[in-house]
């Protein structure tokens, strides 16, 4: 690449292989022309696992400790994802239901937290910034799942429920949350609104402590936690907005990557999001490209790998895109 020209890498959670469907997509002209105009390849890795690629941070690192970073301003290792959920069963399943974003008051998840605190008191127990955002630290559970409840929302829990020796003492620790929750005081509470009650925690994000190689990323752009997460771990500058001399002067310096929306954040319509700040960034980019500011501009979907060129910008006969935008919080594939 020439000097003085970084690399500008896009992520776009829940672009996937599929029929390109732009009517009543929602995708602008300019992000579909970003879209169509790149050459795509296959690829092995998920948005998540791209992204921890670009800071240096290997793939198996703990995502509860780097979420932990940004949410609770906590470093210290042992972090974990302990969200609380509804549980559906009957006599062939267990059904995982996710709360939506106005489903749990701050009032309501300090009091499960306290409830939490009395009868588990071996365990450390935070809340996040959303009152659906928990963290423990539990001694002795090294091993959990690694989708959280936007992944696993209306899916049956017995592809994703571990029963391997690994997972023992998560699978011991699960069941001691349970009863505490199920016999929650404030779930009566939410029964007689008619809410659902939260029965249950999910604990998830388990890994090895983060550990870095180095990265040329100077500049990450986007509200993603993760993304905040991991900038933080490796010591670069993470803002949400900026403005195009801000990109144009750190592409001077190195590369720069911009995450399209906050699927780490479980928002309820997360492919919406994704696709509105992909659609405010694309045009950012394709100026950018077109005033030679960048040479390339590096799209990440869901094992989906594209490439965007100078030269490319004249393929004008490139009308389509391989994929469309899906849910984020897809499950592309069963452990």
């Amino acid at each position: 690449m020439p000097d003085g020209r970084g690399r500008l890498t896009l992520v776009l959670p829940g672009y996937a292989s599929g029929v390109d469907a732009v009517a009543g997509a929602g995708v602008t002209p300019t992000l579909q022309r970003l879209l169509a105009r790149a050459q795509w390849t296959d690829d092995t890795r998920s948005t998540g696992e791209s992204l921890l690629e670009v800071f240096g941070i290997a793939a198996a690192s703990s995502l509860a400790a780097l979420l932990a970073r940004v949410d609770l301003g906590r470093s210290e290792d042992g972090w974990l994802r302990a969200d609380p959920v509804h549980y559906i069963a009957d006599a062939r399943r267990v059904m995982l239901m996710a709360p939506k974003s106005d489903d749990v008051t701050t009032a309501e998840a300090d009091a499960f937290l306290d409830e939490l605190r009395a009868r588990l008191p071996e365990f450390t127990w935070q809340r996040g910034g959303d009152a659906r955002r928990w963290y423990a630290r539990m001694p002795l559970v090294d091993a959990t799942p690694a989708l959280g409840p936007a992944w696993l929302h209306g899916r049956s829990l017995t592809p994703f429920f571990p029963q391997d020796p690994a997972h023992r003492r998560w699978r011991q620790t699960m069941t001691e949350t349970q009863m505490v929750m199920h016999d929650a005081a404030v779930n009566r509470a939410r029964e007689a609104r008619g809410a659902l009650p939260l029965n249950a925690l999910w604990i998830w994000g388990a890994g090895c402590t983060p550990t870095v190689t180095p990265t040329r990323c100077v500049l990450a752009i986007g509200d993603d936690p993760l993304l905040h997460g991991a900038a933080m771990t490796v010591g670069v500058t993470c803002v949400e907005a900026a403005e195009a001399s801000a990109v144009a002067a750190a592409l001077a310096r190195g590369e720069v990557v911009v995450v399209a929306g906050a699927p780490s954040d479980a928002r309820d319509d997360a492919r919406a999001d994704v696709i509105t700040a992909a659609n405010a960034f694309a045009g950012l980019a394709w100026q950018m490209l077109g005033a030679g500011d960048i040479d390339t501009i590096e799209l990440v979907g869901e094992r989906l790998r594209g490439r965007v060129t100078r030269a490319a910008r004249w393929r004008w006969w490139r009308t389509r895109a391989p994929g469309v935008f899906d849910d984020p919080h897809a499950v592309r594939t069963v452990p």
